[in-house]
């Protein structure tokens, strides 16, 4: 086989409460994906910066302290215009897909099987 086979199996998971990183690790690992997780926006763009390449999703908070969601989605996107990116929050939000030009919409609070089933959707793998 000539060539490399681009495979990204990563997801970025970002939220600053704990328990959801925690549930939303175990999920996505369970499903064979290596999972990155930042507690704020400022780790997550470290994070990206360093393995965009090998991260098919993001699942970013909405509200964050600091930089918040949108920001945050804002210089994932300098970094790679065709990142996936899923906002999770628990608010009611009825236009936010189209409104932020992301693939997705997780309400809070989910379940694991909500988080997996989204993340394989938006991912494709």
């Amino acid at each position: 086989m000539n060539g490399k086979i681009d495979i990204r199996k990563g997801v970025l998971l970002v939220d600053d409460d704990p328990n959801i990183l925690f549930i939303g690790k175990f999920a996505l690992k369970k499903s064979g994906y290596s999972v990155f997780v930042a507690e704020n926006s400022e780790k997550a763009l470290q994070i990206f910066e360093k393995n965009w390449k090998k991260i098919s999703c993001v699942v970013l908070d909405f509200a964050m302290p600091g930089m918040n969601g949108v920001e945050c989605l804002g210089k994932l996107r300098e970094i790679d215009p065709y990142a996936k990116i899923v906002i999770s929050t628990g608010y009611e939000f009825d236009d936010l897909p189209k409104k932020l030009e992301i693939e997705g919409f997780l309400k809070k609070p989910y379940t694991i099987d909500t988080i997996r089933e989204l993340v394989m959707e938006i991912a494709g793998n």
